[in-house]
Parts: C-alpha cells; sequence; structure tokens
C-alpha cells in the first residue's frame, strides 16, 4: 500500500478514515488551509500516563497479558497481517514531516514501519521473549475454534504499507519491533514486580 493508492474500505473502521482523508483534500482544494493526512499504521509503546485506552492496543494488551497473566488471547486465527510502529517512530515521523513541511509537495503520508507481521507472528515473538529474557512462560489462547492447518501456513504474501514520501525526507526506523517489544515488556515486568 503506497500513498498514491486511494484508499478502499472494507470496514466501518476504514470507511470512517476514508471519509476523513476526502474531508482533508477538501479543504486542501477549496481553503487556504494546508491540511495533511496521516496514515498511521498500528502504534505501539509504554504509555507515558495512565491513560487505560492506550492499553486497548493489540500489542500493549498482548504484552501486558503475557506480563500479568502468562496468557496471551487472540481474538482471531491469528493471520490477520499489520504493520506495527513504535510510538517513538511515530513521534519522529511527525517530527520529520514538521521539520519538513516548507517542502511539503504531498498531503498524504503513510506513517509506517515498512515492516509487516501476522498477529500469530507477533504473539510467537512476544512468547520468545518472555521466555528468553523474562523466564516466563506465555500460552497463546485462540478465542476461536481453529483449523489446525491455519497454524502451521506460512506461504501467504505478506502486505506492505509503504512509507517512501517519509523516507524522501529522511526518516528512517529506529525502534524494531523486537527491541521495541522488548522494551514495552522490560517496562510491564518491573511495574509486576515492584507490585509483587
Amino acid at each position: 500500500y503506497s500513498e498514491d493508492l486511494n484508499a478502499y474500505p472494507e470496514n466501518i473502521y476504514g470507511l470512517y478514515h476514508n471519509m476523513r482523508e476526502q474531508v482533508v483534500n477538501y479543504f486542501n482544494k477549496n481553503s487556504t488551509l494546508n491540511c495533511l493526512n496521516l496514515r498511521v499504521t498500528n502504534s505501539y509503546g509504554y504509555p507515558l500516563n495512565n491513560n487505560k485506552r492506550a492499553w486497548n492496543l493489540a500489542v500493549n494488551q498482548f504484552c501486558k497479558d503475557a506480563i500479568q497473566n502468562g496468557k496471551i488471547f487472540i481474538k482471531s486465527d491469528g493471520k490477520p497481517q499489520k504493520d506495527f510502529i513504535h510510538i517513538n517512530d511515530v513521534t519522529n515521523a511527525l517530527l520529520t514531516i514538521i521539520n519538513n513541511r516548507k517542502y511539503l509537495t504531498y498531503n498524504t503520508f503513510n506513517i509506517s514501519s515498512g515492516s509487516t507481521l501476522t498477529i500469530l507472528d507477533l504473539v510467537k515473538l512476544i512468547k520468545n521473549i518472555c521466555k528468553d529474557d523474562f523466564k516466563i512462560d506465555v500460552k497463546i489462547i485462540h478465542n476461536i475454534k481453529l483449523d489446525s492447518n491455519i497454524l502451521k501456513k506460512k506461504n501467504e504474501k505478506l502486505m506492505k504499507v509503504k512509507n517512501n514520501r517519509l523516507k524522501n525526507l529522511g526518516f528512517k526506523v529506529d525502534v524494531e519491533i523486537k527491541d521495541g517489544l522488548k522494551h514495552l515488556l522490560e517496562k510491564l515486568n518491573g511495574k509486576a514486580e515492584k507490585e509483587s
């Protein structure tokens, strides 16, 4: 998925975002406002405050459940593909856009890592980090009945959310997914140890 592609929503959530982009484009065309469409993929990272909504982010919730309960609950077959980007990289992307605003020739940017994981691969990575770094054995629990072949499949082509426009402005991803997960899990594990 590149910034050049028009969005074709597959659900009400996507439709909402598509309508928002159309409003932004309308004001860009019909006013003196200079608006941007920032398509942020799935962000994650340890929240700076006690905002409970931050724990609704999939990665944050999976990590919290792993540390606090030793279990990760998946509400799908694990096949959905997502581009996960650390909140520090989201911040850096925004700063890159702000610092280059005089030179912008586009109004739509994908704020993405450019790498994709399935939900199942993500939770397996969390499970492995918990085992290797914290000696916590995490169980993955699917909330739906699975065909045993689903867990064996690896051949599906992963989608990619391209961020070429950001890269052309000098942006690069600083926090790889494994490092971001380790940091989040370390913070959660430290908090859990203090509460024990």
